[in-house]
This record gives structure tokens, sequence and C-alpha cells, in this order.
């Protein structure tokens, strides 16, 4: 009796003009949708109701920095504020990595990069990185054969709890958490009458915000420059940051890659909320605005 075998859902390749990319994580498919086109006519107790504008919603995934081929230079023109477009597909494959369907994509424009939030007491969680992008057409079609992908260069796996920084103006060996910033990219959507979808255009970059969580132990070394930076309510040139995070191996003797972050200026500070006999120590946070960013990978050695 034929049978129409059942497969997972978790294996994702990802194609960049036409060449295998790497594999990804965490797929959000697009939605296809049409605007609805409401007619009230009076001799009628119903309402008329028709398909008007045709759009869909963006793709979303999410990558290890270990993992990811040539995707990765699409994904981080964004980083580098040199954006490109690029044709793709996301592959769905079964537990052979036969692939199984795919949802090609023309012109397609990153429009988010999110970091993941680093704390030194979780060390289960890799590094992964969420991307967001969006398209101007998109087409769903079947898959097959044995889908085999370049992994570009090898690089060890990053860990979210070993890390440290550099250029704060106090104590930084006490930092417990980093939420490093999301960069975003506004779209503009042009409509044209002769055509039913959009053309779509980079029109602004924003690279967010960095906020440092700190042991308590380490405040006197920072009030000085939070009360400058923030009671004068301006910041000079010499006070806005340049700051590394750095991330290490579990060893903590060998960096492995660094965030490097510039232009970052002191926007808030808190302390954060106290507990009476709670069973954790006090600590404050420090959120700074971002206004460049990079991020740098070292190879393994051979």
């Amino acid at each position: 009796m034929a049978y129409r075998p059942s497969h997972a859902i978790g294996n994702y390749a990802i194609e960049i003009d036409g060449q295998m990319a790497g594999w990804v994580k965490n797929v959000g498919f697009p939605e296809m949708k049409l605007a609805k086109v409401e007619s009230k006519v009076g001799s009628l107790v119903h309402t008329a109701k028709a398909g008007g504008q045709y759009e869909h919603t963006g793709f979303e995934a999410s990558y290890s920095v270990s993992e990811m081929g040539k995707a990765r230079d699409w994904i981080m023109s964004l980083v580098k504020q040199d954006v490109v477009t690029a044709d793709g597909a996301i592959i769905q494959a079964n537990h052979n990595f036969e692939g199984i369907r795919r949802v090609d994509w023309t012109v397609g424009n990153i429009t988010s990069f999110k970091l993941p939030k680093l704390a030194a007491a979780e060390g289960k969680n890799p590094f992964m990185i969420d991307f967001k992008w969006e398209a101007e057409t998109i087409e769903w079609s079947k898959a097959s054969g044995k889908i085999t992908t370049e992994q570009g260069k090898k690089h060890k796996q990053w860990g979210t709890n070993n890390f440290t920084v550099d250029g704060l103006v106090g104590e930084t060996q006490w930092i417990q958490e980093v939420e490093l910033p999301e960069i975003t990219a506004k779209l503009a959507k042009e409509s044209y009458g002769s055509q039913r979808l959009q053309a779509l255009h980079y029109a602004n970059i924003d690279s967010g915000d960095v906020k440092f969580k700190i042991s308590g132990r380490s405040l006197d070394s920072h009030l000085d420059y939070i009360k400058k930076v923030i009671k004068d309510g301006k910041l000079t040139a010499d006070e806005y940051l340049a700051i590394t995070v750095t991330m290490m191996d579990p060893s903590l003797q060998k960096a492995l890659g660094d965030i490097v972050l510039k232009g970052c200026g002191l926007t808030s500070f808190a302390l954060d909320k106290p507990e009476s006999n709670a069973d954790k120590m006090a600590s404050f946070t420090l959120t700074f605005s971002v206004e460049e960013f990079e991020l740098n990978i070292k190879e393994i050695d051979k």
C-alpha cells in the first residue's frame, strides 16, 4: 500500500544568488494576502467583498556565527551600512536532507540584524543571530534532490556567557549581562498603477542601543561619568565612547571574535529594583545609543 511518509520540518537551507549558503534555524515564512475591498450597496442587506491589492510579509531566520557561509556577506551588508539586495530561497529538507519544498524570493532587503543577550550566568546558549528580510516577489514550489551546502570558513562555536568588555569609563570586570543592539532598516515602498507589486528601497538604518548590567560593587567607579553626562544634558565629543565586547572561548584564554560599538552615548542609568532579603546581589544598568557597529569573526586555527 502506497503512503506518503511524514517528515521533520527542522532542516532549512538558504540559497543566495543561485548558490547554497548554509543552514538556518527558526525560519518564519511570509504570509501572502489580499487587501479586502468592501462595498456597501443600498439595495442589498449584505456587504459585497472582493480581493484588492496583493501584499506579503517578510521572512525571518536565525543562524550561528560558526555555521553560516555565503549568506553572511549579504546579511552583514546591513551592519556595514553598505547594503546590497540578493535573490535567494529557503529550502526545507527532510531528515535525510532531501529537498521537500522551497520558497524563492527576488530583491531581498535585510531589515533587521539582532544579536543575542550575553549573560555570564547562562552557559548553555549558543550565540545565535536573528535576521529578517523583505522581498519584492516570492514563489512557493516543490524541491527535490540532496541538499549539500558549503559551510564557508569554519569557526568555533560561540557561547553567550564568556566575554570581556573594554571602553567603559568605570570598571568592566564586574559586568554580568550585555544586551547587544538590534540594527534595523526602514524601507520605502513605491507603488505603481501599472503593476501589483511594490518596489522596495532602503530609507534609514538605525544601530539601536546597548545595555550593560553591572554588579553594584563597581558603581562608584562609574558615578562621576554618569553624573557628568546625564546631569548636564549634553554629550561632548570626548564623552562618546568606543566599546568593544570580545567573545572568548570557555577557557577565557582565546578570543573568538569581537563586537565593536562606536559613537556610544550614555542615555540612561538605573539601579536595578532591590528586594528585601533577596538571594541576589545589587546591580545597575547603563544604556548607550550606538552610531556604528562592527562584528569581527576569527577563523579556527588549523
